[in-house]
């Protein structure tokens, strides 16, 4: 499972770890109860010997609401020009394109040290294939603060709960079901691409339910399967 701190809404996930809600939370709720209220600094890096050599090329990324010392502190290390994304503010874009103010999130918090966070939120239209067979779809935002993920932005069907199911939400999807981002540059211009791209999205959801309907009107008589 490798969860440091999340929250759930629905059914209790399979590790039974996390803050179950009463219902889904808002943006406020969510970074409360996924526990991602805290910030990321780069400081510099040093070998473990005496005297010490600087390590030019590479910043560790450490959590600012932990001392120094603290097992937990360093939650990864990156190159020079790695530029953060701290959690409240890829949160607040998140939510200004999607949430809005809104109780749509799901499950949310960090994995491990809070190496990587994410935040789910249900769409306002899932797939109905037939009466009784009905497919829910979300909004996944994630991010890292080790470099080992993207600023990543999807529409996915899974239900994240766990470094396993985050896993599989962020495997093989096409392009245009995805919006990243690299740790690099500012992200002044975040906001604009990430509104444009779930514009998209919800148009995607129309079209794979339809996909989906005609699939299901398709009849095959016994020669053919056998064929």
């Amino acid at each position: 499972a490798n969860v440091g701190q999340m929250f759930y809404y629905g059914p209790v996930p399979w590790h039974g770890e996390g803050a179950e809600l009463k219902q889904p939370a808002d943006m406020e709720e969510a970074i409360e109860a996924g526990g991602l209220d805290w910030e990321v600094e780069a400081v510099g890096l040093a070998t473990d010997e005496k005297p010490p050599s600087p390590v030019r090329t590479r910043l560790a990324i450490v959590r600012k609401d932990r001392p120094r010392g603290h097992p937990g502190r360093v939650l990864g290390v990156a190159h020079k020009e790695f530029n953060p994304l701290q959690n409240r503010e890829g949160i607040r874009i998140f939510d200004s394109v999607f949430g809005k103010g809104k109780r749509v999130y799901h499950t949310g918090g960090y994995l491990g040290s809070g190496e990587v966070i994410w935040l789910l939120a249900e769409l306002p239209k899932n797939i109905f294939v037939t009466p009784g067979d009905r497919v829910n779809t979300y909004a996944l935002f994630t991010n890292s603060h080790n470099g080992a993920i993207a600023v990543d932005f999807r529409l996915t069907t899974v239900r994240v709960v766990c470094q396993n199911t985050l896993c599989l939400a962020l495997k093989g999807s096409n392009t245009r079901d995805v919006f990243k981002h690299s740790h690099q540059g500012d992200y002044r211009e975040l906001e604009k691409k990430v509104a444009a791209f779930f514009a998209e999205t919800l148009r995607a959801v129309e079209e794979v339910e339809s996909r989906f309907k005609a699939m299901m009107e398709r009849k095959f008589d016994d020669d053919l399967i056998k064929a």
